[in-house]
């Protein structure tokens, strides 16, 4: 029997936003606090452990509504985020002005991504494309395309977790327009992963929208991103194409991977932290972080069309869709790259590095 939605939904935003008011109590107490530095959006110290409200509220739906039984690959999902648990330890060593090693680190992420892919056998064998039809991958194709494709959307996700409301609000209306076309599907799987999802965002969002009170952290992040990655594989087996995961994921996509190849042919280090994501650096510009989190929202509207006229087989409309956003995003660059380039600065904080064009 498929839960309530309203219930899943009001659920996972309950027990998502109760369990970050007592962490971040108890952060608070035991200092275990965010110290701001050049790469902070924040400037006083706040609580990093809200991710870990995110990851309650999804594991308290999905336990109380039987997911083993009703849905389980969404339970073979969920089961698989455990290795990413241990990144709670980098957010309270990072109370402490340290980090965990990238290496360690990534092991999460790998693990948890093989993890997906083994113990649940979930692989992108067939990629369905509008006006084509279903391409089928073999094993050798499929296997590494996944594996790449959860592995690159769970950094991605924790790249953009770095101004105040940006991940969570985008996690909000991703798995809100994902739940809208998976009711369409007649996907009950991916319904409730949808909803359990946007429940435990909005729950986090009562503390982090600007300006926050406490942040994601890398659990909270990684958990996000490797299960809308999930969901994406997960769509196939459902009734509804894999494109509509890139497609609702492209504001933060058309970001990250802009910003890595613009530091790949300046020859900066890739895997050294920095601020030069688009969202950084307009927040470097002195715009506020709500207006910049409108602007990545009314970014996601274009492709939220795409995505639903591309499971309505609306292939023209989804495509001109998709365009929009395109053309608005390149538009975004230039004028970002050209405000940088002057050094303009609208009300920037004083403590940011100074705009290296």
């Amino acid at each position: 029997m498929t839960p309530d939605p309203l219930r899943v939904f009001l659920g996972a935003a309950l027990v998502s936003a109760v369990v970050i008011f007592l962490v971040r109590a108890f952060a608070l107490r035991a200092r275990l606090l965010d110290i701001p530095n050049e790469r902070s959006s924040h400037t006083v110290p706040i609580p990093r452990l809200g991710g870990v409200g995110l990851v309650c509220g999804v594991w308290a739906v999905a336990l109380t509504a039987s997911t083993v039984r009703a849905h389980p690959m969404f339970w073979m999902a969920l089961f698989s985020t455990l290795p990413l648990y241990l990144l709670i330890y980098d957010d309270i060593l990072a109370a402490f002005g340290r980090h965990m090693r990238q290496m360690p680190k990534f092991a999460t992420q790998f693990t948890a991504s093989a993890l997906f892919i083994l113990k649940s056998g979930f692989v992108l064998h067939t990629i369905t494309l509008p006006a084509v039809g279903p391409i089928h991958l073999g094993w050798w194709i499929a296997a590494p395309a996944t594996f790449l494709w959860i592995l690159y959307v769970t950094n991605i996700y924790n790249f953009m977790d770095g101004l105040d409301g940006l991940a969570g609000s985008q996690g909000l209306l991703i798995a809100t327009t994902l739940f809208g076309i998976a009711v369409s599907a007649g996907s009950a799987t991916l319904s409730f992963l949808a909803l359990a999802v946007a429940g435990a965002s909005t729950g986090f969002l009562i503390f982090n929208r600007p300006p926050a009170t406490i942040i994601m952290g890398d659990v909270g992040s990684a958990f996000l991103g490797f299960l809308l990655a999930a969901s994406g594989v997960l769509c196939e087996r459902e009734g509804v194409s894999f494109l509509t995961m890139p497609i609702l994921l492209s504001p933060f996509l058309f970001d990250a991977t802009y910003t890595l190849l613009r530091r790949l042919l300046r020859g900066e280090d890739i895997f050294q932290a920095h601020r030069f994501h688009l969202y950084q650096r307009l927040a470097h510009l002195g715009i506020n972080p709500a207006v910049v989190n409108t602007l990545y929202v009314a970014a996601l509207l274009p492709c939220g069309l795409s995505a639903t006229f591309l499971h309505q087989g609306r292939t023209s409309a989804a495509l001109a869709a998709f365009t929009a956003f395109l053309v608005l995003g390149i538009a975004g660059i230039g004028w970002v790259e050209r405000a940088w380039s002057k050094g303009v600065q609208l009300n920037a904080p004083t403590d940011l590095p100074t705009p290296n064009p």
